[in-house]
């Protein structure tokens, strides 16, 4: 399986797909469905042993071969893995062992849409505790550590962990004051956890703005943040009222 970046990665890539559903997966653990979790573990890691090939040499798993009864190739190409998916791509992964009607399901809507109502829905549902345990779990499934490649800029400080961690604390005291702010800084922090910032050029190379549930004030806290090292929002904010 080669190494790619899962943030270069297009919008709609079956790398991205792969590392939200991973991601429903821990929901599904955190919440106690381990039924479902193990069923789309199951799915994901099948999709991944089967992918990442040059249609050439003949992957196989469990005596299953990398083309399905039609002479179509099973899994992603190497190639198309970075690529946005496409209506074919149905073909290539739902004929692999473990993937069921409700995987080809999610990635008909990934295809089609870009997201995932089922992992959205199950985002708004959990509580701050849950997601900070889904975040790190992230951080240190196989897929983190594919989405790093050996490119020495990923060797340079990434700001973004320090920063969403200052953003949960932000939106915990405002959640205490009952502030619609805490919702909107816990989206923006599910969005920007995975990208890998360096300096605030990455802020816009990377097209942060574009991604849901981020918004300009948030960006501007997180140059803040990479400038001075905090967010002058936050230290007000911890200050004991007068």
């Amino acid at each position: 399986m080669s190494r790619i970046d899962i943030n270069n990665a297009d919008k709609r890539s079956f790398w991205k797909f792969a590392y939200h559903l991973q991601e429903l997966i821990y929901l599904y653990h955190e919440t106690g469905d381990i039924g479902r979790c193990d069923s789309f573990q199951e799915a994901l890691d099948n999709m991944l042993d089967l992918s990442g090939h040059d249609n050439e040499r003949n992957n196989t798993l469990e005596g299953h071969i990398a083309r399905d009864k039609y002479g179509n190739y099973i899994g992603i190409s190497d190639d198309d893995m970075g690529r946005d998916m496409v209506t074919d791509d149905v073909k290539c992964l739902r004929d692999i062992f473990g993937v069921g009607a409700s995987t080809v399901k999610l990635i008909e809507e990934w295809i089609e849409t870009g997201t995932m109502k089922r992992l959205e829905d199950m985002r708004e549902k959990a509580d701050l505790t849950i997601l900070e345990k889904v975040r790190h779990s992230l951080k240190g499934s196989p897929l983190g550590f594919w989405g790093l490649t050996q490119n020495p800029e990923h060797l340079k400080e990434d700001y973004t962990l320090n920063f969403v961690t200052a953003l949960g604390e932000l939106a915990e005291l405002y959640e205490k004051e009952d502030d619609a702010r805490a919702t909107a800084f816990r989206r923006a922090i599910i969005a920007l956890e995975p990208q890998i910032i360096n300096c605030v050029g990455d802020i816009e190379d990377k097209k942060l703005i574009k991604l849901k549930g981020v918004g300009k004030v948030t960006l501007e806290m997180f140059k803040e943040f990479i400038e001075n090292g905090k967010i002058q929002r936050l230290e007000e904010m911890r200050r004991p009222p007068v």
